[in-house]
């Protein structure tokens, strides 16, 4: 089985992530910190060894899933297949730079988590809307699946418009929550709730507008 570019890029990130562990290894506490709380301070911990290994195991758990689902017939369309796999790398690149960060504070460099892990997760989200943008091929694996999306293409296409605009609006929103940590979570759970509830209608209203018309 030929391996491709972006199961490369995975095989890599474990093997930086490895290296840089290794590094650090004898730097950290038997007892290391693998959760923050919105504030950015620890507020859950593991023992050192299962802390450091259980990204790998994730990763190769990602891996081989994304190997059994791009060699299936449906992946062959090249534009769903670019989504996916910018999907995956981004995916990727956000965890590996979380994890990186917990070896670093891990390793006695303590500093608020929140200050780095914030603006990654608005770039993420501003990303995906981006690519949800570009998903053009109807589907029900990769995408904003409603019963209404995926049984018409013209619904797909514009809930993946408008969706992928919320998106990116949901990351401008989660950066600048930055300066109001104390209201992270209710900030970004009622923009979490908006999103699903207005894409849910808004596809909904589509269907019903065009069929309506087509009667």
């Amino acid at each position: 089985m030929k391996i491709n570019k972006i199961e490369l890029f995975i095989v890599s990130l474990i093997i930086i992530y490895a290296i840089v562990a290794c590094f650090l290894y004898s730097l950290m506490p038997a007892t290391i910190a693998t959760h923050w709380n919105v504030n950015g301070v620890a507020d859950g911990f593991t023992s050192k060894l299962w802390g450091i290994v259980i990204l790998p195991i994730f990763f190769v758990i990602l891996l081989i899933i994304y190997s059994l689902f791009t060699r299936s017939d449906f992946f062959k369309n090249i534009n769903l297949r670019r989504q996916l796999d910018t999907t995956i790398v981004l995916s990727m690149l956000f965890i590996f730079y979380i994890s990186i960060l917990s070896l670093v504070y891990n390793s006695g460099i303590i500093f608020n988590m929140s200050y780095f892990i914030v603006p990654a997760t608005s770039a993420l989200f501003i990303a995906i809307g981006f690519i949800l943008r570009n998903i053009k091929e109807r589907n029900l694996f990769f995408g904003i699946r409603t019963p209404w999306t995926i049984v018409d293409d013209a619904v797909w296409e514009k809930t993946h418009k408008l969706s992928g605009w919320l998106f990116i609006g949901l990351g401008i929103i989660t950066f600048f929550s930055l300066f109001f940590l104390k209201y992270f979570t209710t900030i970004f759970f009622i923009a979490i709730v908006s999103i699903l509830l207005v894409t849910m209608i808004y596809s909904y209203i589509i269907y019903k507008r065009i069929h309506k018309n087509k009667k």
